[in-house]
């Protein structure tokens, strides 16, 4: 008789609950350490109105709000419990302040009284009572010589200072002094991109006609887009300016533009010119590495939108060329170009787009039976640590299982925080194999924006067990006569045994007769006796 042994199994993943997103709340009111009161104060019909307000702003990141019960007074400030005290003294207040995943946005992280001094150099200096003007500062700031990392703030004072390093950075060292309270700019800010924004961008200023370029600095990884630096005008009232990202699909005369996301320009001060920084709280596209910068003006009034925004200046062959809509009879806006569009120019600009990168899998996830019991399964993933201009952009993985390679049908989900780079998964029951893949993911206010996606290489089972004989047809080939070879033909009829099992043992008696690796439809040649 001859017998086949394979081995089989199949997995099914643990749910778990779903993701929240609270902010952390108590009754009382939070009192700035540093700014002179509340930055924004207005009336709401509820709590959760004032906290969607802090998500919306786009001159500062709103950490926290105090809300008044009685009549709606909401209060935004730019600081939270790192540095503000909790005042209980009246009841009629609550206070809450943001969690991270509020929004793709990244605090500024700060320690009560102490002092940036030794170990780094402080550029410049102004005078303001405000914090969120001295990070504005700090922010838009475009003094070549250096690079604003963190801001010293006097507590009762109007003293400024613009510092070159964090205070992780190697080599500095914070001193205790209470007068003095310094804050580290966020990690995603860097000047990195090939793009630049500075006051030696010249002869910005009417913008004609309205119109419409996409610029050939590009976007240099993937990400969501938390800000825009540029360089304004004024602005009118019958003018709206916005900074884009478009995507390109398609080469030569078949290439086609896309609008990915856009961003109304709205500086607070609108009656001067200079350079302005603002927040993208809330963006949630995922922009890619290669996008188009772009930069245009719908016009509402056709007025021409004179002295409006300009970011950018004109035809010197120095600068990269850019695509630029060749009519717009309609003077507004659109979301898709083609070749027929377009034509090409030299221009220059003064508009940069800071991203928050996302973090993404080293290479394919890896099933394996290392250290796992009877109906389990172990994947293993390889993420690197974070970096500076990644923090805070992945909260967790999420490992999902599913019986096609589309995934059409999720049979269960897993998820693990970003400090896993494998887990185990149990109660492996359902006699298939299937796939799975691990997918970087960012908490939304309780929702998922899956990031990134990568696919264990192949369908795998849980563990090595067998199948009876019933379930395994053998054939032979040819008339057997004394010492001639004897062909037997293997064949497996059942999915899971084909797809999951790497080797067949034979069998005569007691006695193995030999292995052979799985390479297809099993065929065995073997000495008569």
């Amino acid at each position: 008789m001859v017998l086949l042994k394979l081995q089989v199994a199949v997995f099914v993943l643990a749910t778990v609950d779903a993701l929240t997103c609270d902010w952390t709340s108590g009754v009382g009111k939070l009192d700035p350490y540093i700014t002179s009161g509340n930055i924004k104060s207005f009336s709401v019909n509820s709590e959760d109105e004032c906290r969607a307000q802090c998500m919306q702003q786009t001159s500062f990141i709103c950490a926290s709000i105090n809300y008044r019960t009685g009549d709606g007074n909401c209060q935004l400030l730019a600081e939270n419990t790192q540095t503000a005290t909790i005042s209980s003294s009246d009841s009629q207040w609550r206070y809450s302040v943001r969690p991270e995943c509020a929004g793709i946005w990244q605090p500024w992280t700060a320690t009560t009284g102490y002092y940036l001094n030794s170990g780094v150099q402080k550029y410049n200096q102004i005078s303001t009572s405000d914090l969120r003007d001295c990070m504005s500062f700090c922010l838009q700031d475009e003094d070549i010589s250096y690079n604003c990392s963190s801001i010293v703030k006097s507590v009762s004072g109007d003293q400024c200072e613009i510092v070159n390093k964090r205070s992780d950075d190697t080599g500095v060292t914070p001193e205790v002094n209470t007068d003095y309270q310094y804050f580290n700019l966020p990690l995603w800010y860097s000047d990195n991109s090939d793009s630049t924004t500075n006051t030696r961008v010249r002869n910005y200023g009417s913008a004609g006609v309205a119109f419409m370029l996409l610029f050939n600095y590009k976007i240099e990884a993937d990400g969501y887009l938390v800000g825009w630096k540029y360089m304004i005008g004024r602005s009118t009232d019958y003018c709206d300016s916005y900074a884009a990202i478009w995507r390109q699909t398609g080469e030569g005369n078949s290439v086609v533009f896309n609008l990915i996301t856009e961003t109304l320009l709205t500086p607070e001060d609108a009656s001067t010119g200079g350079i302005r920084f603002q927040f993208v709280q809330n963006s949630t596209e995922v922009v890619r590495k290669g996008d188009f910068l772009a930069l245009y003006v719908e016009d509402l009034s056709i007025s021409g939108c004179r002295g409006n925004l300009v970011s950018f200046r004109y035809h010197l062959k120095t600068d990269p060329q850019a695509y630029k809509r060749r009519s717009n009879p309609s003077r507004d806006r659109v979301d898709r170009l083609t070749y027929s569009n377009v034509v090409t120019e030299w221009r220059g600009v003064a508009l940069r787009a800071y991203i928050a990168e996302i973090l993404k899998l080293s290479g394919d996830p890896v099933s394996s039976h290392t250290d796992v019991s009877s109906g389990e399964i172990r994947i293993t993933w390889e993420f690197p640590a974070t970096t500076p201009n990644q923090e805070l952009t992945t909260t967790h993985f999420k490992i999902e299982c599913s019986d096609n390679s589309n995934f059409n049908t999720i049979m269960s989900s897993k998820v693990v925080s970003i400090d896993y780079r494998e887990t185990v998964i149990s109660n492996l029951t359902l006699q298939q194999p299937y796939y799975a893949r691990v997918s970087t993911v960012r908490n939304y206010n309780g929702e998922e924006l899956i990031q990134d996606v990568s696919t264990a290489s192949s369908l795998f089972c849980a563990e090595r067990g067998k199948l009876p004989p019933e379930d395994v047809i053998v054939t032979e080939s040819g008339t057997l006569e004394p010492e001639e070879e004897r062909m037997f033909t293997v064949s497996v009829t059942s999915l899971e045994a084909d797809d999951c099992v790497s080797s067949v043992t034979f069998t005569h008696g007691s006695r193995q007769l030999s292995d052979l690796i799985k390479t297809g439809p099993w065929t065995l040649t073997k000495q008569q006796g």
